[in-house]
């Protein structure tokens, strides 16, 4: 029969131990009769049905159910059945014609005697029936036992709460007489881990925060993702638990990361290790912008107009045009690009600002108008080639002699018109 094993220790005074069934492998060894019969001829056939089964009793209700639904060899499915059937032998009988011998069939290859078969998961014991009677009929039917050699094939686990750690300790029972019991130590075990937030305050922009974990061991599989504990429903896949940030499951509260919903609690899938949350705190961005400088070719110009670009690689630029994580409304400055370059008295009103909120956190909206123009910009600071309008001639201008060969003669005068272009900065422009 099918040992059973009882785990215990890695658990406090709550919860309770988790048990193991085993499955077992082997082949029929005898056959016994517990009541002979009577009218049996020695040296007849019959078929014997031989089912491995479990038996339960709850109360006075006995359950039996068949523990395999594939008798299997080695993996391989040998018919869709639950039973074996096997020709045996009346090898001897009484005087009455009461059975005292079987003998088993000795042809190879026959399952569940001469090569092991697959039983099934916690047999309790070899149901017998038979199938086929032999030639003659007996006066008194005989009733048959199985004995079997068998070998522990798996294992499965049941039950089991309360644990913070892996089991100190598993015992197996059963088996029958004579059993060698196996032996099954754990070396590694699972858990889910709790999502929350602690120990921060002061935040005006939710920080970002990715999990790993270890869900793979020595061929096991942990259960994937981040899971919504009330209903067991997966929030994010594993690649995206270690991928995306987790910032919609918080709010931010007088500056502290709180659960969005507090009705909700998530946890992590099975992991068998403690799952490492990384927080990438966001720092305050501050927008950056352009500015056009209107006026005639050839003439320095007043500033006409304000344009934000952005100014983060940390987060999508859609959301850093008009920065964020501000305490309080900001002005701008107007600089040119080179510091020495001219220009002066530009100024730009910013407006669109919003109240401080719940997360301590001041919005802009991007408004801006221009309050002062100045003057004495240069128009085409920041010009390149291929920025610069077509027919303007305006912009850098390439190094290029009207001619790069000349031949010469003693005495002779030429002249060679050479533009020496606008040459490379020494000082980069943003």
């Amino acid at each position: 029969s099918s040992p059973t094993g009882t785990a215990t220790g890695g658990r406090g005074t709550t919860g309770t131990d988790a048990t193991y069934t085993t499955a077992i492998a082997g082949r029929i060894t005898s056959i016994g009769v517990p009541t002979t019969g009577a009218g049996y001829v020695a040296n007849q056939t019959m078929v014997l049905r031989i089912t491995p089964q479990n038996v339960t009793t709850v109360g006075a209700t006995t359950t039996t159910t068949n523990t395999a639904t594939d008798i299997e060899n080695n993996g391989t499915v040998l018919g869709n059945n639950s039973f074996i059937d096997i020709t045996v032998t009346i090898a001897s009988v009484n005087g009455t014609g009461g059975i005292t011998g079987i003998t088993l069939p000795s042809t190879a290859n026959i399952l569940g005697v001469t090569t092991d078969a697959y039983f099934g998961n916690n047999v309790t014991q070899f149901g017998v029936a038979v199938q086929t009677p032999p030639a003659t009929a007996p006066t008194t039917v005989a009733t048959f036992s199985a004995g079997a050699n068998c070998n522990v094939s798996s294992f499965t686990v049941a039950g089991g709460s309360g644990y913070t750690g892996a089991p100190t300790a598993i015992t197996f029972t059963g088996g029958g007489t004579g059993a060698v019991l196996p032996s099954l130590s754990l070396v590694a075990m699972s858990f889910d881990y709790a999502i929350a937030a602690s120990g921060g305050t002061g935040y005006a922009v939710l920080p970002g925060m990715q999990i790993t974990r270890t869900v793979t061991f020595g061929g096991g599989l942990a259960t994937n993702g981040l899971i919504n504990t009330l209903d067991g429903s997966v929030i994010l896949s594993e690649s995206e638990l270690a991928t995306v940030s987790l910032l919609s499951l918080f709010n931010l509260v007088g500056g502290v990361p709180t659960i969005e919903n507090t009705q909700m609690d998530y946890r992590t899938g099975r992991t068998f290790t403690a799952p490492v949350a990384v927080i990438t705190p966001v720092p305050a961005i501050t927008p950056m912008a352009t500015v056009t400088v209107s006026g005639a070719a050839g003439t320095l110009g007043q500033v006409s107009s304000l344009n934000l670009v952005s100014s983060s690689t940390i987060l999508p630029a859609a959301n850093t045009l008009n920065g964020r994580g501000y305490a309080g409304p900001f002005s701008v400055t107007i600089e040119p690009s080179i510091a020495t370059a001219p220009g002066t008295g530009a100024a730009f009103t910013l407006s669109g600002f919003a109240a401080p909120n719940a997360n301590l956190e001041v919005q802009w909206n991007g408004t801006s108008a221009v309050a002062a123009p100045g003057s004495g910009y240069l128009l085409n600071l920041n010009r390149v080639p291929n920025l610069i309008p077509a027919g303007t001639g305006v912009g850098t201008v390439a190094f290029a002699p009207t001619t790069l060969t000349q031949t010469v003669v003693s005495g002779g005068t030429y002249k060679i018109d050479i533009v020496y272009g606008t040459g490379n900065r020494t000082q980069n422009v943003d």
